[in-house]
């Protein structure tokens, strides 16, 4: 089935998109501790954290995502269920609760957090505009060898697939914000404003690697 065959394309893609978010933010933490007395006092309780407990879950936790999303955009495009329909949002939303609770950002924040009704409408908006964005990337007919052919049939060109992208990591980097605006919100043992730092430059290292690949995907 033509579903099958984009719905692995897909796949291959977002675990590489998930293995670069965690390099970076590995690659980060490292770049933090070089150097200077804080480094020798904290960079053990911190590198353990991440790497023997954030870094195992991250991981395992961007994968369910991914395929949340993945599953979801499917069973909507077997069902036939376009996004203007009305069941489209009711029925996306069912999986919703799932793709929340395995979110990066909200993994570490405390629920009882004043600010974390805001993170979670966030997280939610996200959700909604992936499985959107990997129903049309699922639902691309005729021959298409490899993931960049069906980014260049989805999109049909750079600035469209640069401008989905770019809206993507818009609602990701809003929710840095609102953590960013009150850190109280982290659940972390130490160190929250390395944390967050390391948060920000990762995620900007992200979107601009994740541009990159498209203007790559468009060079072909």
């Amino acid at each position: 089935m033509l579903v099958e065959r984009n719905y692995r394309l897909i796949e291959e893609r977002m675990l590489i998109q998930a293995d670069i978010s965690l390099r970076f933010g590995e690659e980060l933490i490292d770049e933090e501790f070089k150097g200077g007395l804080s480094s020798i006092i904290l960079r053990p309780t911190i590198k353990l954290f991440y790497s023997f407990y954030a870094k195992k879950n991250l991981k395992a936790a961007a994968v369910k995502q991914l395929y949340i999303v993945l599953d979801t955009a499917k069973d909507l495009l077997l069902a036939d269920k376009k996004p203007d329909d009305p069941e489209f949002q009711e029925f996306s939303l069912q999986n919703v609760q799932d793709y929340i609770k395995n979110d990066s950002t909200v993994l570490y924040c405390k629920k009882k957090h004043p600010n974390f009704h805001r993170l979670i409408e966030n997280v939610k908006e996200g959700f909604l505009f992936q499985v959107k964005s990997t129903w049309m990337l699922l639902g691309m007919d005729g021959d298409i060898n490899g993931y960049t052919e069906l980014t260049h049939k989805s999109y049909k060109n750079r600035e469209i697939a640069r401008e989905t992208m770019i809206h993507q990591m818009d609602i990701i980097g809003r929710g840095i914000s609102i953590v960013e605006s009150d850190q109280s919100i982290l659940d972390v043992p130490a160190a929250k404003s390395l944390i967050m730092r390391v948060l920000r430059n990762g995620f900007e290292q992200t979107r601009a690697q994740f541009l990159r690949d498209i203007d790559d995907d468009f060079q072909n």
